[in-house]
């Protein structure tokens, strides 16, 4: 499961890039990251790994949508001197998908989606930015968690 969530997480991040960077149609984008991924190592060990991997990025990829002004709010708040407009759109789609998964996924632990937000932008960034992916969801104590959790609800 590990690997199909990571894999869901960079597939995710390709589908946001698109749409916020390029200017893709969201749902353009999704079909296209789902239909060119290279899932197939998941797929040669469990071809439902890959279809979980899929079905992951496509919550992410979505919530994040969904929420976005919301999460761009927590952001610009955490990222002190770095508000969202003015971050690469990798970075700022990472933050949001760490940021998600914080608040409105609760199968992920929070440390879970900082750690992950980190190994992404590592993979990914260049030197350093990881720290920013690091500190912010760091940043959003428990107490915000609750608090938006209970807002979600409303």
């Amino acid at each position: 499961m590990k690997k199909a969530r990571r894999a869901a997480r960079e597939l995710a991040l390709n589908v946001l890039y698109q749409w916020d960077a390029a200017g893709v149609p969201f749902e353009e984008a999704l079909e296209t990251a789902t239909e060119f991924s290279d899932l197939s190592g998941l797929r040669s060990r469990d071809p439902a790994l890959a279809d979980q991997a899929i079905e992951y990025a496509r919550v992410l990829a979505t919530g994040v949508r969904n929420k976005i002004s919301e999460l761009d709010s927590h952001i610009d708040r955490l990222a002190e001197g770095w508000p969202v407009e003015r971050q690469p759109a990798v970075d700022r789609n990472i933050l949001r998908i760490a940021l998600y998964e914080i608040i409105y996924v609760d199968s992920v632990p929070p440390i879970v989606a900082v750690d992950e937000a980190v190994e992404l932008a590592k993979k990914i960034l260049h030197c350093g930015i990881w720290e920013v992916c690091e500190r912010c969801p760091r940043r959003f104590s428990a107490r915000e968690r609750r608090r938006s959790r209970s807002m979600k609800s409303n």
